[in-house]
C-alpha cells in the first residue's frame, strides 16, 4: 500500500532565501522548549490544531507543530519536532500474534537526525541576537542556523 499524508504540505509564497531555519538540541519535551522560547523571545508560540502527520501502510508518525504570527513584523514563526516515536497500526498488529510490536523513531528531516527541534522564521534578517538569546536557555543544549539549501527534505518544513 502506498504511503499517504494526512495533513497537506503546500509550497508557500515564502521563497527559501526569505527563511531562517534554526536547529535546536534539547532533551526536554517540545512544550518546555516552546515555553522557554516564548519567555526569552517574548513571543506567543502556540500548538496548532493539527500536527504534521505522516501515515504509511504500517505506521503513523506525528510531529508536534507550534506557530506564532507577529503582526508588527509580518512574520510567521514555527517550532516543530524533528523526531517522532512510531506506533504500529492496527493492521500491522493483527498480522501476527507473536510478532513483537516495538516502537521506533522517524525523522521529519532524515538528514538531520541529531536535531531535536527546528525553529523556522519566515522572514530573512540577522539572527545573531536571536541566537544569543536562545543560547541563554539552559534547557537547550545547542543551537545553530541551518543552511536551507543543503537540506534535501526541506519540503517537509513547509507548513500552511
Amino acid at each position: 500500500m502506498k504511503a499517504k499524508k494526512v495533513n497537506h504540505l503546500f509550497f508557500d509564497e515564502t521563497p527559501e532565501e526569505e527563511v531562517n531555519l534554526i536547529a535546536l538540541y534539547s532533551s526536554v519535551e517540545i512544550f518546555r522548549v516552546v515555553y522557554h522560547l516564548n519567555r526569552v523571545l517574548e513571543m506567543r508560540l502556540e500548538r496548532t490544531e493539527e500536527d504534521i502527520d505522516f501515515i504509511s501502510a504500517d505506521s503513523i508518525s506525528n510531529y508536534p507543530l507550534y506557530h506564532f504570527y507577529d503582526k508588527n513584523m509580518d512574520t510567521d514563526y514555527y517550532v516543530v519536532a524533528n523526531k517522532a516515536r512510531i506506533k504500529p497500526t492496527a493492521s500491522e498488529k493483527a498480522e501476527s500474534l507473536f510478532k513483537e510490536h516495538s516502537s521506533y523513531t522517524t525523522y521529519l528531516i532524515p538528514e538531520r537526525k541529531n536535531v531535536d527541534y527546528f525553529f523556522k522564521i519566515e522572514r530573512r534578517f540577522q539572527i545573531n541576537d536571536l541566537l544569543k538569546k536562545i543560547k541563554e536557555i539552559r534547557q537547550i543544549s545547542a543551537v545553530h542556523q541551518e543552511d536551507i539549501s543543503r537540506i534535501k527534505s526541506y519540503k517537509n518544513l513547509i507548513f500552511d
